[in-house]
């Protein structure tokens, strides 16, 4: 993908984030240097190499799906500022 002038600008006016000529052109600098970077990644050979979860070689440990302290749906509301039964009631944000 080619990064323009163009692009950044059409991108920063969805995103409602002014940004110069001036500055478009150096995010075109950076964003073709960082794809530079990048295409040394896509183009290493990996042929025989294992996929890795962790750098580290442990196995992670895994816990037991327990419910230690149930049913205090009260308690947790309980210092709400306001409340209906055991639910939070929060101010309306879409019309």
């Amino acid at each position: 993908m080619a990064f323009t002038k163009e692009k950044i600008k059409q991108l920063a006016y969805i995103t409602r984030v002014k940004v110069t000529d001036e500055e478009a052109e150096l995010i075109v600098k950076d964003f073709e240097g960082t794809m530079a970077w990048l295409e040394t990644f896509i183009s290493a050979d990996t042929k025989g190499v294992e996929p890795l979860t962790s750098f580290m070689n442990v196995a992670m440990p895994f816990n037991k799906d327990e419910v230690k302290e149930g049913d205090q749906a009260e308690l947790v509301v309980s210092e709400a500022p306001e409340k209906e039964g055991t639910f939070f009631v929060v101010p309306k944000v879409v019309e």
